[in-house]
């Protein structure tokens, strides 16, 4: 895992080299390049405003046990487990002081 994050990043960085270099030939082409790099901030915030669900200690924090619940169900494989995480969250949340 940490040779692929840092193969990946080598690639990130010579691609980005290489776009630099193609916007550096174009008349303004800085402004491409500051554009360019504001594109996959607004896609990762994009993509977690549509499809990445509250954390499970949110919720329960908040009272909402049955959502909690259901999120749990996805990433859990059994009831038991899901009951379980539950508990430790809601012990947690009542031993650093909140609302659970």
């Amino acid at each position: 895992l940490v040779s692929m994050y840092g193969l990946l990043m080598c690639f990130g960085q010579f691609f980005a080299g290489m776009i630099d270099g193609i916007f550096g030939a174009v008349q303004g082409g800085w402004r491409f390049m500051f554009g360019l790099a504001a594109l996959p901030g607004a896609v990762m915030f994009h993509g977690f405003l549509v499809s990445l669900p509250e954390s499970p200690s949110w919720l329960i924090a908040a009272g909402r046990h049955s959502e909690a619940e259901d999120i749990l169900k996805t990433i859990r494989d059994t009831d038991t487990e899901v009951l379980e995480e539950m508990m430790e969250i809601d012990d947690s949340l009542k031993y650093t002081g909140g609302s659970g």
